[in-house]
Order: C-alpha cells, then structure tokens, then sequence
C-alpha cells in the first residue's frame, strides 16, 4: 500500500492511533473530514517512508498530532480548514510544538476564504503572518 485516503466514511472514532510497525510502504496519507477526531497519535517506526500527508477538515483536533515528528521522510504536510490557532502552535517564532515540524520542508495551512468552493488562502508555516488570514 503506498496511498492511503480516509474520509469521514472511512473512519468516525475520536482517537486514531497508527501503532508502530504499520504501513511500512506508505508514501501518502490523507485523513478528510473527520468531524469526531479528537486526537492523533503516531508511534515511532510506524509509516517510515511517508513524504507527504494532509489532514483535515478535522474541527475537534486541537492539538499537532503526537508523533509527526517520528515522520523523518516527511516532505509535506499540509493542513487543510484548520483553525489559525492550532496553526499558531507550529509558529516558528513562538509555537510550543514547532519542534514537531521542524523537520519539515514544507508545512502549509489551506483555509477556506469565500462562500464558494475554490475560495482557499494557502499559507506556509515559514512565510506566515498569521495576523493576515482572513479566517481570523
């Protein structure tokens, strides 16, 4: 398995735990709209080759997922219609889980701008100011 998609008919629990010795080919991970995911756990050793995961819209997950940072291939992971809070913890400049991104080439926040469909603002952790999201 290198490509793994989970949406909101795929999994509704409120903790989703990858136990280490998983998905050992994986490459790509999306988790969509799981409205019930509270928390998010990784262990080390599970998804080793894993370059890029999205996550989201997931509005109950309040907290960077424990354990991104076993991730060390991780190229990009990508926040999708998150709140501007939870991104704040990743804040290079003051964020109290930064250093569990840190790693990351690329880490980027898309966030739903508009009443329509293509209506996204993305922004990436390194260039942000946070201030000028329009989803404030």
């Amino acid at each position: 398995l290198l490509d793994l998609r989970l949406g909101q008919m795929g999994y509704d629990g409120v903790q989703l735990h990858f136990e280490e010795g998983g998905f050992q080919k994986l490459r790509k991970l999306q988790l969509e709209e799981m409205e019930g995911l509270k928390s998010l756990i990784i262990d080390n050793g599970v998804m080793p080759l894993l370059q890029k995961f999205l996550i989201g819209p997931c509005p109950q997950l309040k907290e960077v997922p424990s354990g991104i940072h076993h991730l060390r291939h991780l190229r990009d992971l990508v926040f999708d219609d998150m709140t501007k809070e939870f991104a704040r913890q990743m804040d290079p400049n003051n964020g109290p889980h930064y250093w569990i991104v840190k790693h990351i080439r690329l880490v980027c926040f898309c966030c739903r701008s508009g009443p329509r469909d293509g209506d996204y603002e993305v922004h990436s952790l390194y260039d942000s100011d946070f201030s000028s999201w329009s989803n404030a």
